[in-house]
């Protein structure tokens, strides 16, 4: 009995432990941006006024809103060509069973590599062909990161598709893009929902490249802006907080509207493993 009750005041204690670690930074975040530079000048816990003057002040002074709209379109266009490539090369491996562990192995090995060992390969190719410093350059490496964990989630599900139902839907006089997008995509819509939570996840808070290959002022993302906030004496530390609260809410977004289908897959995936 007393072993039990040991246990689970050291379980709750570990929860309570987690969930504050959490919360506690995220609160004083919060606090920040919603006082005023003189509140954080004379380093009070708690603001003697609660304002929008913070926000108020990135979006019309710095243009906030911009970087969070070059953020958002790189993000958007990514994740779409990610997800066309991965299905498009799932679907193809579904009938390739002689190599396809072998290339699913491939694809997860490359994961396994720090992703610094890219950026020189990457700075010279986007130099080469003429794109470095732009939107459009940073986007290439976004997609080729994005692809091996996608083509991983996408592949576990359209593996369970019986064959039988792929058979029966030639013999019927289907075509192979009516057996992708009446099929195949139907039953692994969560999956596709779940690369794009997790992609869109992972590429909205990538600052590394896109500080080297989106570097000029009209392209540069909201990862890199905050960075650059946080290293200058112009802004006030209820400005950055304020800019780091904005770009929570799309990530807060992209959670709320698939965070159903991501649980689905997950629970579906670890039911088909076990």
């Amino acid at each position: 009995m007393m072993k039990r009750l040991l246990y689970n005041f050291a379980k709750h204690f570990l929860l309570i432990l987690f969930c504050a670690s959490t919360l506690v930074p995220l609160f004083f975040v919060i606090i920040t941006a919603l006082g005023s530079r003189k509140d954080t000048v004379s380093r009070k816990v708690f603001p003697q006024s609660i304002s929008l003057d913070s926000f108020i002040s990135v979006i019309s002074k710095y243009n906030i809103l911009k970087y969070l709209v070059n953020s958002s379109k790189l993000v958007v266009l990514a994740i779409i060509i990610t997800v066309l490539f991965s299905y498009i090369i799932c679907y193809n491996l579904y009938y390739i069973s002689k190599f396809r562990n072998i290339i699913m192995n491939s694809v997860i090995l490359i994961r396994f590599f720090p992703t610094f060992l890219f950026i020189v390969p990457f700075y010279i190719y986007i130099t080469k062909i003429g794109l470095s410093k732009t939107i459009l350059g940073l986007l290439i490496p976004y997609i080729v990161l994005a692809m091996p964990p996608a083509i991983w989630i996408l592949m576990n599900s359209i593996i369970r598709i019986p064959i039988s139902i792929v058979e029966a839907a030639i013999l019927d006089g289907s075509s192979k893009w009516i057996i992708l997008f009446k099929i195949f995509f139907p039953l692994s819509f969560n999956s596709i929902c779940t690369v794009v939570f997790y992609s869109g996840f992972n590429l909205w808070s990538e600052y590394m490249f896109a500080q080297i290959f989106a570097s000029s002022d009209s392209n540069k993302t909201l990862m890199v802006v905050i960075s650059e906030m946080y290293n200058s004496a112009q802004y006030g530390l209820n400005e950055i907080m304020a800019t780091l609260i904005i770009s929570l809410i799309p990530q807060i977004l992209l959670f709320v509207l698939f965070q159903k289908y991501f649980f689905e897959s997950i629970s579906s995936l670890s039911t088909y493993s076990s």
